[in-house]
């Protein structure tokens, strides 16, 4: 004979009920703990996708940017190393742009004292899934709820704990990001991509698209000019064969014309050093500490 309808009613929302009160338990107490007892060191990177919103997350809730430098760009600029260069942070994120890090800036409601901004590739989108990611309410309750914020994340920071543990206390298996440049400069792998990046660079963007780019640039720089910010452009080095391509060289012009450098400053590349790149655009990691160190006198000099 079956149990009557009611007792199985009754024993689902028994179920629920307990379901519920465990999870709440479990998530207070992993808040209590972060908040008040986790060490320093408790936090991650994750993959890339993580990365970037850990990045600007990071940028968002702990970062104090006034009377301070911002970085905006790509993964190009992403590669100067930040740690070298004072009182400056970096939104220059992978796979976006620069406007992409003018969102989240504006964002911040707070005033740089330099803003540098990456040229290479200004004509890129704005990117609506990114925008869209960190429009939504919750960054309110991940600013208070530091428990909710990506580096926070249990398994972000296990695989950051297994990463260490299993490959970077062995020399014999590290995979450290000098073997995956190393690994990259095979012969066969950096022409595909040296060809297949010149072949982008060789058509230049439309007269149109860029115009649009540079006029909306011009627009927002505008609000933080007024704001007292001052305005610095920069181009990241890539494969010196690429230098005066029709894309780069379009829109390097494309900046002098509305951006005057009578009236706005910049940092050229540096002069008599011909990179060559891990792929024909990304700096590899020595070149990135060439550029990364030329990038810091030059801010140097800026702030005098």
């Amino acid at each position: 004979m079956a149990p009557p309808e009611h007792l199985y009613t009754f024993n689902f929302n028994y179920m629920i009920k307990n379901a519920s009160i465990f999870t709440i338990t479990l998530f207070g107490g992993y808040f209590i703990f972060v908040s008040n007892f986790a060490p320093k060191w408790w936090s991650g990177f994750g993959n890339d996708l993580q990365t970037r919103s850990i990045q600007v997350e990071i940028f968002l809730y702990n970062t104090d940017i006034s009377n301070k430098n911002v970085i905006l760009g790509s993964s190009l600029a992403n590669r100067i190393i930040i740690d070298s260069v004072k009182n400056t942070y970096s939104l220059a994120l992978g796979a976006l742009g620069v406007f992409d890090g003018l969102y989240i800036l504006s964002l911040k409601k707070e005033i740089p004292k330099l803003l540098f901004i990456e040229m290479n590739f200004i004509p890129i989108e704005p990117n609506d899934n990114f925008k869209n990611k960190f429009s939504n309410p919750t960054l309110l309750i991940k600013k208070y709820i530091t428990s909710l914020q990506e580096n926070k994340q249990p398994l972000v920071i296990l695989g950051n704990l297994f990463n260490k543990k299993f490959f970077n206390q062995s020399k014999s298996s590290a995979i450290s990001l000098k073997n995956i440049n190393d690994s990259i400069k095979n012969a066969t792998i950096f022409n595909t991509l040296f060809d297949k990046n010149k072949k982008t660079f060789s058509i230049a963007p439309s007269d149109n698209l860029l115009t649009l780019r540079l006029n909306n640039l011009a627009e927002i720089l505008k609000i933080y000019q007024l704001k007292g910010t001052r305005i610095i452009f920069f181009e990241v080095p890539s494969n010196y064969q690429y230098k005066n391509l029709p894309y780069c060289k379009a829109v390097r012009d494309g900046f002098y014309n509305k951006f005057p450098r009578s009236e706005y400053m910049y940092i050229d590349m540096p002069e008599n050093i011909k990179f060559t790149t891990s792929d024909g655009l990304h700096l590899g990691i020595e070149e990135a500490k060439i550029y990364s160190s030329y990038f810091k006198k030059q801010t140097s000099v800026l702030e005098q």
